[in-house]
């Protein structure tokens, strides 16, 4: 296939609605003639509620900067499937892409057959195998996936050879799948642990409770080291690292104890003093000191001297670690992929005090009024609109509905007559910027777009035109 044919078989395929499950993905890296092996590379898999792909990201750059060729597999894209697929910080190119994906869409249909027991590859397998496909080819020495739904049944998790895991956060989204409690979802996100390997995590006690128990219940034990101070680092910045340390012996711990300290001294310090001018988002601290304390383990790894210069690559990756539509400035708006509960409350602490006018749209499935809850207040203005796209208005939250729930916790709160919620409900996108910016009731507000990935999307793709 050429890449046109690529994006279009990938788009064709539908997601599996079967009982997930991960022996047909498994049984295919092992045994299908795309079987490739990440045995012998340094690989780490990322999963949580929130946090993933930008602690993805930073992983990555730190392995790279540390001498490492490496791959990142991430998601969801934005504006195309090669963001998914990376080595050393750049996507792949379409004919590497279309290479990969043609290959293991040949195998999956041999597989198929000689397996009808297990069958084809799902959409997401699909994905998996090209991206491990082409890491192999380009030989890579440390790989970082990120989870794509849950854990336990994740087909990243299927990956042999895995060396650390690190579960970000545990909150509620994709409750339909998940389980509709904290410590359910908690359970699935918890099943990336594997024997002896160690994890990190910065989960709150709830969900740590039930990782434990999964901790507990290994074979092998499983060192694991938990941010504590998540809340601090949100509210007030940059602070010293509070952890609680498990299963670890007294040699590590001591190597521990002097990593912590070279990276509070040389690292946190460093970021604390400079926070403002290098403008990282509130919720963006616990996932850097998250990936911090992760990277440990491959300092530890590696004995890398704890000097100035792994202080310096440090400090660099922090300052540059950009993820497309977290906290993103576009032409002059503030684009936001927050689309549940924990997500619009991070984004809420990372716009500060003045007045905010929200364009938002999210998806039906979504915890709308969680959402809003967490967004609302005297200060803020809300712009709904019904998210439109690829695959997207037959799931969309309607502009009424947005505006229905938004008046009911307005008037909830005694704040209706203090804020504007928009009831033209005919906008897109471009006529809601085009009211935000024109509006005389808007001016002075700080602009942004929030609710679904959907919207960030859309707005990337108006900044390239």
């Amino acid at each position: 296939m050429d890449y046109q044919n690529t994006i279009a078989y990938l788009d064709g395929l539908t997601p599996t609605f079967e009982k997930p499950g991960l022996e047909r993905i498994k049984t295919f890296l092992q045994e299908s003639a795309c079987a490739a092996s990440l045995d012998q590379v340094f690989t780490i898999q990322v999963g949580g509620t929130n946090g993933k792909g930008s602690t993805t990201a930073l992983l990555a750059d730190l392995l790279r900067r540390d001498g490492y060729k490496t791959g990142r597999f991430i998601g969801p894209h934005l504006l195309a499937y090669n963001e998914r697929i990376a080595v050393d910080g750049k996507d792949i190119c379409d004919a590497d892409l279309a290479f990969a994906v043609s290959k293991v869409r040949s195998c999956s249909e041999r597989f198929g057959d000689d397996r009808p027991d297990l069958g084809k590859l799902s959409w997401f397998e699909i994905l998996l195998a090209a991206a491990v496909d082409h890491f192999v080819r380009e030989k890579v020495k440390a790989v970082v996936l990120e989870v794509g739904l849950g854990g336990r049944f994740d087909a990243t998790t299927a990956v042999p050879g895995i060396d650390l895991t690190v579960i970000t956060n545990v909150d509620m989204d994709h409750m339909h799948i998940l389980g509709d409690t904290k410590a359910k979802i908690a359970r699935e996100k918890a099943g990336i642990i594997k024997p002896g390997i160690p994890l990190v995590t910065a989960a709150d006690d709830e969900a740590f409770g039930e990782i434990m128990q999964v901790v507990q219940a290994m074979p092998e034990p499983v060192p694991v080291i938990r941010l504590l101070n998540t809340g601090y680092l949100i509210d007030w910045g940059f602070a010293p690292l509070d952890i609680a340390i498990y299963n670890v012996d007294e040699v590590a711990i001591s190597r521990l104890e002097t990593y912590l300290d070279f990276v509070e001294h040389w690292v946190i310090a460093q970021l604390a003093a400079s926070m403002e001018r290098d403008g990282i988002a509130a919720y963006q601290r616990v996932n850097v000191a998250t990936a911090l304390l992760a990277y440990f383990f491959v300092v530890d790894r590696r004995n890398t001297p704890l000097d100035g210069s792994l202080a310096a690559i440090m400090l660099d990756c922090v300052r540059k670690l950009s993820w497309p539509g977290r906290f993103q400035t576009i032409n002059g708006c503030i684009v936001d992929g927050a689309h549940n509960r924990p997500g619009a409350r991070a984004l809420k602490q990372s716009l500060g005090s003045g007045k905010i006018t929200y364009i938002f749209g999210c998806y039906s499935n979504k915890d709308l009024k969680g959402i809003l809850h967490e967004l609302l207040d005297k200060n803020t203005n809300l712009i709904a609109l019904t998210i439109s796209g690829h695959k997207a208005s037959r799931q969309a939250a309607t502009a009424r509905e947005i505006v229905a729930c938004a008046e009911s916790i307005a008037n909830e709160r005694e704040i209706r007559e203090e804020i504007i919620i928009c009831e033209d409900l005919d906008l897109d996108l471009g006529r809601a910027l085009d009211l935000a910016r024109r509006d005389q009731r808007f001016a002075g507000s700080k602009l942004v777009v929030c609710g679904s990935f959907q919207l960030v999307k859309a707005m990337l793709e108006k900044s390239q035109t």
